[in-house]
């Protein structure tokens, strides 16, 4: 990966954003040593505020991914897959991780649409600065621009496959040939 210290301002590309973050759940994780696979990323030009957001917007997906997976530091493989649809301006991400049998037995479907319900469907978006824990509410504020009628879902996670996954659809703003994000 590139050093992000000795690009341009106006240089800042997605896998930077990916890298970053990777990085800094490690620095705050100490016992995540998960290879993170994203080979091939799309490179978006991003403004410094839209680095900034994506890359917390990652670092709360990865922290959720490790959290999840019940794994600790034998967690191998996060994976991390971007789509980014150029007509609706619409960058998804789509993170995967495996988990312990212990956590696939704990994740029942019961589990996990509550969660949903409390982050997707009814969380007021008032009170979603306040909460703490697992930083969802953090990402469904994030998603909370996007609209509908081009995205369905623009929050979900749950189990896909017996892996643990986490999917955000933040909308992009075209700015002068780069792209900006929003809180």
């Amino acid at each position: 990966p590139r050093n992000p210290a000795h690009v341009d301002d106006d240089d800042f590309q997605l896998p930077d954003a990916i890298d970053i973050a990777q990085a800094a759940t490690q620095n705050v994780y100490r016992t995540l040593d998960a290879k993170f696979r994203h080979e091939n990323t799309i490179k978006i030009p991003l403004t410094t505020s839209a680095l900034a957001v994506l890359t917390d917007c990652l670092f709360v997906i990865f922290e959720n991914a490790w959290k999840h997976s019940g794994l600790g530091s034998a967690l191998e493989y996060i994976d991390i897959e971007t789509q980014y649809n150029e007509s609706n301006k619409l960058l998804t991400f789509t993170v995967y991780s495996d988990l312990s049998e212990d956590r696939k037995l704990v994740l029942t479907a019961c589990d996990i649409q509550r969660l949903k319900e409390k982050y997707i469907r009814t969380l007021p978006i008032h009170l979603v600065n306040r909460e703490g824990g697992s930083g969802f509410a953090k990402l469904a504020r994030l998603v909370r621009f996007v609209n509908r009628a081009q995205c369905l879902e623009p929050f979900n996670f749950g189990l896909k496959d017996s892996r643990w996954f986490v999917q955000v659809t933040v909308p992009l703003f075209e700015r002068e040939g780069r792209f900006e994000a929003y809180e």
